[in-house]
């Protein structure tokens, strides 16, 4: 009997230490999946937002374009539900062509004259 609790104890002990921690991952998992269902809400409105924005000549500010984070005077030219097709033509003439993630993009302010 004596052999049978110093068996039974720990094992209880571990059980009890693994169900907490599976409950705790599992209460992270359901916030990570609400994070990314908020998310993925938000680059619809931003899609939307952006399409209305074709043609136009918005000022965005990006996280994945380095240190330079605003796009100044770019053309909108598409826009689908994960990226924004923008386009520029520099002062020698070269169009320059650019696809950004919408999830990457911060802020969109457009100036209407």
């Amino acid at each position: 009997m004596n052999a049978f609790l110093w068996f039974l104890l720990p094992m209880t002990f571990m059980v009890f230490i693994f169900g907490i921690d599976s409950s705790n991952k599992l209460m992270r998992m359901q916030e990570r999946i609400k994070s990314l269902e908020r998310k993925r809400k938000g680059n619809k409105t931003k899609s939307q937002f952006l399409k209305e924005m074709i043609g136009k000549k918005p000022t965005i500010m990006s996280e994945s374009i380095g240190t330079n984070n605003w796009l100044v005077n770019w053309l909108v030219v598409d826009v689908d539900e994960e990226w924004v097709k923008l386009s520029m033509t520099d002062k020698k003439g070269q169009t320059k062509t650019k696809l950004i993630r919408i999830e990457d993009i911060r802020s969109i302010e457009l100036l209407e004259n």
